[in-house]
């Protein structure tokens, strides 16, 4: 039975599109959020495995009982999954609002490896105001929304994504687990995205992957603005609040926003 595979990410970070590359490999087994906070969300994501899971983990009915059950012992969970598919590598993600430390403490152990996957934190910020305000998560076009740059709340969103990735990878390395780092920007700007998730998964010994179904993976954009200026209410704000601090790069989407990350780990 092989370990499972752990993509570190968070909200707009395009970890799905990630996720379907992975699942385009014949020995993958991807998942998308299945510590997700809400419990139907977390069965829809189980897929047509929950009914074994729910039996071999001996699980309440009630999908709020066995969310609280699956994300207070989340090794139990990965250990099933990786139990009913053996000849497949699993990968499941995980976000800042899924588990706390101590849980993290028991899951990420049990994993091959970490992928941590890196995206611009400002547009990130923004992409999730705009989904918080309009209700769309997914499958519309929201490059003609606009919402207003908060200060604060920006600093909060990168010092809760920026601690969560810091405390899973030191969890890791504590065990000696492989962590690597994966920029969205650069599966967005490479041309064939599967040799650059082929070398990340050899990166944290994930091997036998087998053959990746091309064809099968499409990234959607569902904001086609380049600059964050164009996202916003409040431009000028924004402008002079990132010339001061020396973020003016986080502008431009494409800018993976390493600098944040340099900065506070």
């Amino acid at each position: 039975m092989k370990k499972p595979l752990l993509v570190v990410a968070h909200a707009r970070s395009g970890s799905t599109y990630l996720c379907q590359l992975l699942a385009a490999f014949t020995r993958v087994r991807a998942y998308l959020e299945v510590f997700h906070a809400d419990p139907e969300r977390m069965v829809a994501f189980l897929r047509e495995d929950w009914p074994l899971v729910r039996e071999r983990l001996g699980l309440d009915d009630d999908p709020a009982a066995a969310r609280n059950a699956v994300c207070d012992q989340p090794d139990r969970l990965v250990g099933c999954l990786a139990a009913l598919h053996p000849d497949a590598t699993v990968s499941l993600k995980i976000f800042p609002s899924h588990l706390d430390e101590r849980r993290l403490a028991l899951l990420v152990p049990r994993c091959q490896g970490l992928i941590m996957l890196r995206r611009n934190l400002l547009h990130t910020y923004i992409s999730r105001t705009i989904a918080l305000t309009t209700g769309i998560w997914s499958g519309a076009d929201t490059s003609r929304c606009r919402v207003r740059f908060v200060p604060e709340h920006f600093e909060r969103h990168v010092a809760w994504v920026v601690r969560f990735q810091a405390a899973t990878g030191a969890i890791a390395r504590s065990h000696g687990l492989p962590v690597e780092w994966l920029g969205y920007a650069t599966l967005c700007q490479a041309g064939d995205a599967e040799p650059v998730v082929r070398r990340m998964l050899e990166a944290v010994g994930v091997v036998d992957v087998g053959d990746f179904r091309r064809g099968s993976v499409g990234i959607t954009r569902q904001d086609r603005r380049d600059s964050a200026l164009d996202k916003v209410v409040n431009a000028d704000e924004l402008r002079e609040y990132l010339a001061v601090r020396g973020l003016t790069c986080l502008l431009d989407s494409a800018d993976d926003g390493a600098i944040l990350y340099d900065r506070l780990t």
